[in-house]
């Protein structure tokens, strides 16, 4: 694994938009529950596909759709 961001969704994202933009996110990795309705973790396993997505949630970040952090991965 690359790398493991995890991020959460602001609360005035409607619940049914959520998994729409899931859907979008999970094309640059595998998307887990992250333990409550808004939260998610995203499993990166190619490089290649973190820039990518890093510019992503940075834009949806900016229009404060939701916050996204890269824990330090366990080994």
């Amino acid at each position: 694994m690359v790398a493991k961001i995890m991020i959460q969704f602001a609360e005035h994202i409607s619940a049914d938009r959520v998994p729409a933009m899931i859907s979008s996110i999970a094309a640059y990795g595998h998307v887990v529950d992250g333990g409550s309705p808004r939260e998610f973790v995203v499993e990166i396993f190619r490089a290649s596909h973190l820039p990518g997505l890093k510019i992503r949630l940075m834009e949806w970040e900016r229009y404060g759709f939701l916050t996204y952090a890269e824990p330090p991965i366990s080994k």
